[in-house]
């Protein structure tokens, strides 16, 4: 029995890395909200309560301190838990709900304080430091001058990859005929491939659907010159840099912190409104044309091998959690 424990709910394919690692540095591993777990992490029963999760914390009393993720579905627990007084919070930290905001603070000030995806400069929360969010992807170089876009992710609504489609059918009204690979599915996927359709642009759009084999996504995202999305900018900008394909979103992105990553015309792209098509696409269009565009993405993938890889990632919260800077 290790003397540290982490909760987290759901074990996605892009967290499992890392929370292998931190199992090997001594972390028993908690999941909660799913049915069955991988080994060697271990299920923890909840009730689900009107939305909001209360777990079953008493195989937790022997440990000296843990990490619990900082999502609003556990905010009711963590208030009435006395497990919360040895516990780091690990999540986005301060977000856009005023209300939110409030039971954020309250509950980080009863906790051994808030690891953040992004600098937390509030008074009002106990931080322990912030680590930039990322993904165990083997960085590899595989940029090409070419004409492909790459999306990838959850295809839902708040991506505006509906923006993307009609920025594409705007660039080949302009003699530029980019084609692009969506790598994810969702909601929105039939609706999409609708659109494709009724923009003649069948020929022109992939959809790939999930793809969990990293040998298989790579042969889809090698050869891309860009990767794009609107609406949201999260851990597909790292995947992404991984290879060394800047990425393009809104400065008004909906993000977790990742988008801090990205350095306008250094290592990535930013437009000022993911709503409009016509701004996308003549952004495309620009990128295609600058000359810089190679430096680019050697910058992208060099800030990928140092800053923002998986392993770093766990060294700097090893850090935090161990009573280290952590930034």
């Amino acid at each position: 029995m290790n003397d540290r424990f982490i909760i987290t709910i759901g074990c996605p394919e892009w967290r499992q890395p890392m929370l292998e690692s931190l199992s090997n540095k001594g972390f028993d591993i908690y999941i909660i909200g799913e049915a069955c777990v991988p080994s060697p992490f271990r299920k923890l029963a909840i009730r689900n309560f009107l939305g909001c999760y209360f777990v079953d914390s008493s195989c937790l009393d022997k440990y000296k301190s843990g990490v619990c993720i900082f999502d609003k579905k556990l905010f009711l627990w963590l208030i009435l838990s006395r497990m919360v007084s040895k516990s780091f919070l690990w999540g986005i930290g301060k977000g856009n709900n005023f209300l939110v905001n409030k039971m954020r603070a309250f509950v980080s000030n009863r906790s051994l304080g808030i690891i953040s995806y992004m600098p937390l400069n509030d008074a009002s929360f106990k931080t322990a430091g912030y680590i930039v969010n990322s993904v165990f992807s083997e960085a590899k170089f595989s940029w090409s001058n070419s004409y492909k876009l790459l999306f990838i992710g959850g295809l839902n609504k708040r991506k505006r990859i509906d923006v993307l489609i009609s920025a594409l059918k705007i660039c080949h009204s302009l003699n530029y005929y980019f084609t692009l690979d969506v790598i994810g599915d969702g909601q929105e996927r039939n609706k999409l491939e609708r659109m494709v359709q009724n923009l003649n642009l069948s020929k022109f759009v992939n959809f790939h659907g999930h793809i969990s084999e990293s040998c298989t996504k790579a042969d889809v995202i090698k050869g891309s010159f860009l990767s794009v999305s609107p609406g949201q900018a999260g851990l597909s900008i790292l995947e992404s840099m991984s290879y060394g394909i800047p990425f393009l979103t809104s400065r008004n992105a909906i993000s977790g912190g990742e988008i801090k990553n990205i350095s306008d015309c250094y290592n990535g792209y930013l437009v000022d409104d993911y709503k409009d098509p016509i701004e996308l696409a003549l952004k495309m269009i620009k990128i295609k044309q600058d000359e810089n565009i190679e430096q680019v993405s050697m910058n992208a993938h060099d800030y990928f091998t140092r800053y923002a890889n998986g392993h770093d990632m766990t060294k700097r919260f090893l850090d935090i959690v161990e009573g280290g800077c952590g930034s």
